[in-house]
């Protein structure tokens, strides 16, 4: 119950948005759909590819996650780093990690560096192709 009660509030929230903000929204309209698709599924891509990668470097800290959590993990890290400030996205992972499976805040700074450098390649492998 509390999670349709949650998913309620958040689409309530959402659709405030849009209706206040709905002149912002403008501009979209010169944006061709058929992009805007293909962006989406790069994005859904990327994110899915850093969920592996992620998934793949945190068996050598001994941490075993489903892929479902490092996927979300990915996206977490993701939408913070675009809405709140100061790769907040990255702190964020790092503290779920922390509180969930007990990685040292030490062992994830390297892992985060080695996941930055792989998903450089990685965001440009897929660019190639889309």
């Amino acid at each position: 119950m509390k999670s349709i009660f949650g998913w309620g509030i958040a689409l309530c929230a959402l659709a405030l948005f849009f209706f206040r903000f709905a002149s912002d929204f403008d501009s979209i309209k010169i944006v061709d759909p058929a992009y805007s698709i293909w962006v989406a599924i790069g994005m859904a891509i990327s994110i899915l590819l850093n969920g592996i990668l992620s998934k793949v470097l945190l068996n050598i800290l001994n941490v075993q996650i489903s892929m479902r959590e490092a996927t979300n993990l990915s996206l977490l890290n993701v939408v913070g780093n675009i809405l709140l400030p100061l790769r907040a996205g990255t702190v964020s992972s790092a503290v779920v990690l922390n509180r969930k499976h007990r990685v040292d805040i030490a062992d994830f700074v390297g892992l985060n560096a080695a996941i930055y450098i792989v998903s450089i390649g990685l965001n440009a492998l897929v660019g190639l192709f889309i």
